[in-house]
């Protein structure tokens, strides 16, 4: 499998799995919109409805702050399982490190001038654009 295949195929899953996601979650709120209607109605019938009004909102609120706890939980493991800057940067110097090590093993001449050809490029981006003097 040639990785444009791959890759057409990851896409595909991605955008069925976030329209799969999309869909449960809409039908899941208008459930609950039906729900804590049918709540008021039940709860009007029998205090009134300033009464039921006070308790649907107040079982709204309620449901977000549990929906706003689970969120938190779910994001701080989330956080917990990204590596830090530091240690992703350190791992990325000792792997090119190594690599340049195997370059000036395997090839001394090779590797002097990858060294000089990466320092010009360097140079290049990093001067401004203004000329010197």
């Amino acid at each position: 499998m040639t990785a444009a295949t791959y890759a057409g195929r990851l896409l595909q899953r991605a955008i069925l799995s976030v329209s799969l996601a999309a869909s449960v979650l809409l039908l899941s709120l208008g459930g609950l919109g039906f729900l804590m209607a049918a709540l008021f109605l039940w709860l009007e019938t029998r205090l009134g409805a300033p009464g039921a009004a006070a308790i649907t909102g107040g079982t709204l609120i309620l449901l977000a702050l549990l929906t706003l706890a689970a969120g938190g939980l779910i994001l701080g493991r989330l956080r917990r399982r990204t590596p830090h800057l530091l240690t992703a940067a350190a791992e990325s110097l000792a792997s090119m490190t190594s690599l340049a090590g195997l370059l000036v093993r395997a090839d001394p001449k090779r590797a002097l001038l990858f060294a000089l050809l990466a320092g010009a490029v360097t140079e290049y981006f990093a001067t401004p654009d203004k000329p010197r003097g």
